[in-house]
């Protein structure tokens, strides 16, 4: 069903990315004569942030190089330590073969194939046989966690999930060291996937598994240790992935943001827990543009199917007589989610390592994989004992007409929602608590249809309703996924702007600025245009001092940065070219341009590089910010130097050979110090004439190197220490797995 709902996308004539979610937001986009009700108002983050980052990676490998560095956003920041640019994901390189928006869609729909097979895999690792591993696999593929970040990289860790499961099962049940090295691969994947956070939760949800597992065997202790070996295997494989990532989340504000409010603590109210039967009952932003429950749908709405719900206990009924190790595991599984998500354990979540700093109402992914899971076993169970029962068929016949009926009930719900779309709301009443009648009636089918079923097949009518219920979790979960995700003409992705096409035309290397939502931070990255404004896991403290002291109405709420009322001293000083408003003009700066509902003013910033014979010179970055309060239209101000005070000349000019190198060639009559508008990192080296040199913060957040009498070649390199590190752990991961792939184990000793 999902494949044929999205030929489009595999014809190339329609993409999964929302672009046209830009017309909601904000100018220039929302005063386009096309502008347009977005497909899915809820889904901003793959138009506004993976998009671009994917465009920048598939540049850089087209061009033989990693992607480290994004030239485009908050005067220049990290790409790949990012973590969620993954450059090496499968899923990005799958993307790389087509064009930015084609890529992503079509590795959307890889991430539900193999999230689906992997639960499958795990199920039948486990013993289910039949339909259940199947409508296991559909009902993960189709849970809430994959479809409302089918998108971002939360799912491509998600897809991964099943097969890391899977592959402890098998060791454990074999102790074959091929499942041993297929553990590591897994895990190792899954840290490339570009989520750490989501990569915690795995983690937590196979400490939980493995800790119940070993406490019902205590003979496995063996086995995990050898489980651990291959985890830490799995953790070097990953290491080109998570080692850039750590090493810049220690310099940035994230984890101390996140300390300070308590995020770790945070959870859903106990009432969101009715989207695990009516997901859509308040509401669904890809359909009607409501944001469904609070905070938003993505954050609140845990599902994996009213069947699986039903099929859930029996699975761990069925389990519990046969093998009783994997079925207490996925409970504890899902159930130290759920606790953690509702909020009776979110105190304790709270107190934890990492997840002290984590948004742990996202541990719904584990949640979701344990309901798919349970409810896969309970349909393998229900077919395999049918199979053997030989009584009262008549009442299984019956309710498997009922059963079928409400499926068929399903269905036709589903094709209304084709031809009414947002209109469904208003066919029938709305229940109490804002519940949508249409929605509600579909539960209650689904609900109607999966108890019948159920009993059917209890009562040896399992030929018939084995296969009805799978039919009936693919309807649910063709129901949920398809009508989320955005179905749009690759031509607005982004949507035309003639005012973005403008500033490609005249920003050269210049910066600009917005303020408010107009032209969206990231935004800039598709037109090639340099932005000192940014969205980013990985605020650098810097440009939080230097932006805070420049606009009083500065605010990076959700890792956007926000300007507001920025002060002309301050964008000059920052080498902003233009500065695009929808409403006042900043004063100081001339309006050029104007359409679209927004005026572009010319700045006239300083530029990109420039040198000067006098500069403040400062200890720290405390320091520096209150030099730049003092005087915002002074010199440069230049941290662990000397103070300069020449009249010297310099004639200046650059040559970007990449994101990553910047070469300048400097002709002065004096001693000068080249300030270059690209942001300072502690992994940017300076070279003079081939010598190293030191590469200094200037104004806060930029680059400054010092500059002799004469004629010099200044080279700056971006060589971030924490990648050559990582890709030398990943090196040796890929020793460690062929190690475990073909060197024998250890005999255990009796």
């Amino acid at each position: 069903m999902l494949l044929v709902a999205w030929f489009p996308v595999l014809a190339g004539s329609r993409v999964l990315i929302g672009g046209d979610v830009l017309y909601s937001i904000g100018p220039p986009w929302a005063a386009e004569k096309a502008a347009h009700r977005p497909a899915n108002t809820l889904v901003v983050d793959p138009a506004q942030q993976f998009l671009p980052w994917q465009q920048l990676t598939a540049d850089a490998f087209r061009h033989g190089r990693l992607p480290l560095w994004d030239p485009y956003a908050l005067s220049g920041k990290p790409l790949l330590a990012n973590d969620q640019s993954a450059p090496f994901s499968p899923f990005t390189w799958l993307a790389l073969f087509f064009k930015p928006a084609t890529g992503l869609s079509l590795a959307m729909i890889a991430k539900l194939l193999v999230a689906g097979f992997g639960m499958a895999f795990y199920l039948r690792a486990l013993g289910a046989r039949g339909v259940g591993p199947v409508a296991g696999g559909v009902a993960y593929a189709g849970s809430s966690f994959m479809t409302v970040w089918l998108a971002s990289p939360q799912a491509a860790v998600a897809a991964l999930l099943p097969w890391i499961f899977a592959a402890v099962e098998l060791y454990l049940k074999t102790g074959r060291r091929r499942a041993l090295a297929s553990l590591a691969l897994a895990v190792g994947l899954q840290f490339l996937a570009g989520h750490a956070e989501t990569s915690l939760h795995v983690g937590l949800g196979l400490a939980v598994y493995g800790l119940i597992r070993l406490a019902l065997a205590p003979r496995l202790v063996f086995r995990m240790g050898a489980l651990i070996a291959a985890g830490v295997v799995g953790v070097m494989l990953g290491g080109a992935q998570l080692l850039p990532f750590l090493n810049e989340l220690g310099q940035s504000s994230l984890v101390r943001d996140r300390a300070a409010g308590a995020v770790g603590s945070g959870h859903l109210n106990l009432s969101a827990v009715t989207s695990w039967f009516v997901p859509n009952a308040v509401g669904n932003p890809g359909i009607d543009g409501l944001y469904g429950r609070y905070p938003n749908y993505n954050e609140a709405t845990g599902f994996a199917g009213v069947t699986m719900l039903v099929l859930a206990p029996i699975g761990l009924a069925a389990e519990w007589l046969r093998e009783r190790g994997p079925a207490l595991a996925l409970a504890g599984v899902g159930l130290v989610s759920a606790g953690i998500v509702y909020g009776p354990l979110s105190p304790l979540a709270g107190r934890l390592p990492g997840l002290a700093e984590a948004n742990n109402i996202r541990l719904l992914v584990l949640t979701c994989f344990a309901v798919a899971a349970l409810g896969g076993l309970g349909l393998a169970s229900l077919e395999e004992a049918s199979l053997r029962g030989r009584q009262r068929r008549l009442v299984g016949v019956a309710l498997s007409m009922l059963g079928m009926t409400a499926a068929v009930g399903v269905g036709l719900g589903g094709l209304v929602l084709t031809q009414v779309g947002a209109g469904v709301g208003a066919l029938l009443p709305t229940f109490p608590s804002y519940y949508i009648g249409f929605w509600t009636l579909l539960a209650a089918l689904a609900l109607l249809g999966a108890l019948a079923l159920a009993a059917a097949a209890h009562f040896a009518a399992g030929r018939v309703a084995a296969p009805a219920l799978g039919l009936l979790v693919s309807l649910e979960a063709a129901l949920f996924v398809i009508p989320y995700q955005p179905l749009v003409r690759p031509d607005e992705v982004p949507p035309a702007s003639t005012v973005a096409t403008w500033l490609q035309d005249h920003s050269g290397d210049g910066s600009i600025a917005s303020t408010g939502k107009t032209l969206i931070p990231e935004t800039a990255t598709y037109y090639g245009v340099r932005d000192v404004r940014g969205y980013d896991v990985l605020v650098p403290p810097r440009a939080r001092l230097y932006w805070s002291a420049a606009d009083p109405g500065y605010h990076d709420r959700g890792l956007v940065t926000f300007l507001e009322r920025p002060d002309i001293d301050w964008l000059k000083r920052a080498g902003v070219a233009y500065i695009v408003t929808a409403g006042a003009v900043v004063p100081g700066s001339a309006p050029v341009e104007s359409a679209e509902g927004v005026v572009v003013s010319a700045v006239a910033g300083r530029p990109y590089a420039y040198a000067t014979g006098t500069w403040s010179a400062v200890a720290d970055a405390a320091a520096a910010r209150r030099q730049l309060l003092a005087q915002p239209a002074g010199p440069p101000v230049i941290e662990g130097v000397q103070a300069g005070s020449s009249q010297a000349l310099a004639l200046v000019s650059v040559q970007r050979e990449s994101p990553e190198q910047i070469t300048v060639q400097v002709r002065t009559d004096g001693p000068v110090v080249v300030v270059i508008h690209e942001s300072w990192s502690p992994d940017w080296r300076a070279s003079l004439d081939g010598r190293t040199v030191a590469d200094h913060p200037a104004d806060l957040i930029f680059q400054g190197v010092l500059v002799p009498l004469g004629a010099h070649t200044l080279e700056l390199r971006y060589e971030p220490a924490g990648v050559t590190r990582g890709l030398a752990l990943s090196g040796a991961g890929v020793a460690g797995l062929l190690a475990l792939a073909i060197l024998p184990l250890p005999r255990r000793r009796h």
